[in-house]
């Protein structure tokens, strides 16, 4: 469709378009560059939750390891084992 029939339906000048279109032209890159920002952003937020919560799993089982050795220890003082 030719930009003039697209300018006499919405009631705008050709130039407009062209504005417009260089506009887009001239920072779309840094639009995407954005998007890719801010999933990195994500992404990094998601991995330090990762990090997080394998530290507080690695507590956890030597938590666990320390309880059962001392449950071990006073079982074999006890005689049941």
């Amino acid at each position: 469709m030719p930009i003039s029939d697209l300018c006499d339906e919405y009631g705008i000048k050709p130039n407009q378009i062209y504005t417009w279109q260089k506009v887009l032209f001239d920072h779309a890159e840094s639009a995407f560059h954005q998007a890719g920002y801010r999933q990195a952003r994500k992404l990094s937020a998601q991995e330090d939750k990762i990090a997080r919560l394998e530290a507080k799993l690695q507590q956890k089982n030597e938590v666990i390891s320390e309880l059962m050795e001392e449950n071990v220890r006073a079982k074999k003082e006890a005689g049941e084992l």
